[in-house]
């Protein structure tokens, strides 16, 4: 027990110094969090159908980085198996604890357990970066985050996918945007793992030629994967494709802002603090117009070094 105490303590003192890396009194960062991660979705959750489902969704996409294979490896060596699980646990528990009560507060009550239920069950799971499947995809040209990222989300699409067929059946549009907003969850995610720096540095572009290539390729990259959900909601719904429009534009403008953040603190990998940056932006749009050209200019700054 005091293993796990001790662990649980040593999350929320990183945390605290990530919160002051930004620039912010841990106190004042908590309470932003606090504000923005459960205060306002779940005034959200009263006003936008099925917002609910991406927020669930959102906890749980939080957990990802305490799978990461090379973490739980040095766990696994430092601690007992009996105590290692139940860090695991604890971890799990202790993030998505805030979303399940929010759900909760608002009446979600299946909803809630759902996602208690599958935090759980992500403690048991490790994101290994090998597989040995191989997925032909249309990106191999242009390597490295969709080569990737799409052989190990290819289950999650065929899902997604499944559940846009299910909303054109049951005529239930607003369910079909969800899971375009799901599918934008899933892109950003490719850029979450950062390449070898010997990827960048072979590059023969200047740093704004290469972050201008970044993004060209996520846009088209992202259009490939929209391209069918598009087509099959502006066929049976034809009046509502300005909508799907939007959704695919907000899309490529994320898409461009996690790679300008990604490359800002190069090579490193991107920790919570981004993770919570991003959702900044994804709950108040409007602070793209200040951040984007921020982190635009701290990635070109930053790639200077390799290319």
């Amino acid at each position: 027990m005091k293993s796990i105490l001790y662990h649980l303590k040593w999350i929320v003192i990183l945390f605290s110094r990530k919160i002051k890396d930004f620039g912010l009194y841990p106190i004042v960062g908590y309470v932003l969090i606090i504000l923005l991660l459960f205060v306002i979705p779940g005034i959200m959750m009263r006003s936008r159908q099925y917002f609910e489902y991406i927020y669930s969704f959102m906890g749980l996409y939080f957990l990802i980085p305490f799978g990461n294979n090379a973490r739980n490896e040095f766990l696994q060596n430092y601690y007992k198996k009996q105590t290692y699980r139940k860090i695991r646990l604890s971890e799990n528990l202790l993030l998505i604890i805030p979303f399940v009560i929010t759900l909760l507060v608002n009446q979600f009550f299946i909803l809630s357990a759902i996602t208690l239920m599958m935090a759980c069950a992500f403690s048991f799971i490790v994101f290994k970066q090998r597989t040995k499947y191989v997925i032909h995809t249309p990106f191999y040209k242009r390597p490295f985050e969709f080569v990737r990222g799409f052989r190990f989300s290819f289950p999650i699409f065929l899902l997604v996918y499944g559940v846009i067929v299910m909303a054109i059946i049951y005529d239930n549009f607003n369910l079909g945007m969800v899971c375009l907003i799901l599918i934008l969850f899933v892109l950003v995610g490719y850029y979450f793992y950062t390449e070898p720096e010997y990827y960048v540095w072979v590059d023969t572009r200047t740093p704004k030629q290469f972050l201008l290539y970044k993004i060209k390729t996520a846009i088209l990259f992202s259009f490939y994967v929209y391209a069918l959900p598009m087509i099959a909601l502006g066929i049976f719904y034809p009046t509502k494709i300005l909508f799907v429009l939007l959704i695919y534009i907000a899309s490529c403008l994320y898409l461009t802002f996690i790679i300008v953040l990604k490359y800002a603190k190069y090579p490193k990998a991107m920790d919570v603090m981004d993770e919570i940056k991003f959702v900044v932006s994804i709950m108040l749009p409007i602070v793209l117009i200040f951040l984007l050209p921020i982190f635009y200019k701290k990635a070109s700054l930053q790639l200077k070094h390799y290319l």
